[in-house]
């Protein structure tokens, strides 16, 4: 049972949007969205699922339903670097009772064929905009100054080149 007093809840519109996609209705879709916004209305509570690892990424309040994903906020664990408002789609949430690896392999049975991504990628932070140092995420490389690297030197190289080429000229003259 949810924190929210209501059981599986999740678990019943996954298998309702499951169906709708295998019987390609699109009504049900409409059905689907409404019970989302009714879970966000009672701030439900469920995990966000990494399919890629079979385990909890992180445990979700559900704040509502806009543009084809379910608005939620990250309430475990807490990381500096991601949004605290997430917008996920609902085939990685799961419900509390749902998280042994064995019902999210029985759940990824069911969503495999639908599913875009297996693992439950979430949107960091922007860099902030009044001029405080934007986020380092592992994921690039740090960025070189301006005028390091090989093609720096050789224009360096050049440059005192064509200095005393200049002096050169000028003292023979």
């Amino acid at each position: 049972m949810n924190a929210n007093g209501q059981h599986g809840a999740i678990r019943r519109l996954r298998q309702q949007l499951v169906e709708a996609r295998r019987q390609r209705r699109s009504e049900l879709v409409d059905v689907i969205a409404q019970g989302v916004r009714e879970l966000g209305g009672r701030g439900y509570r469920c995990c966000l699922v990494d399919y890629q690892s079979f385990r909890t990424a992180c445990y979700v309040r559900v704040i509502g339903f806009e543009h084809d994903r379910i608005k939620a906020e990250v309430e475990f664990p807490i990381c500096p670097g991601l949004r605290s408002v997430q917008w996920l789609p609902l085939s990685h949430l799961a419900d509390y009772d749902e998280t042994e690896p064995e019902h999210l392999r029985h759940i990824y049975n069911d969503l495999g064929s639908f599913l875009k991504r297996r693992d439950a990628s979430l949107a960091r932070q922007r860099p902030r905009l009044c001029g405080g140092p934007a986020l380092v995420t592992k994921d690039r490389a740090p960025r070189r100054p301006t005028g390091s690297g090989p093609l720096a030197v050789w224009w360096g190289v050049a440059g005192v080149l064509f200095t005393c080429s200049l002096v050169l000229f000028i003292a023979t003259t």
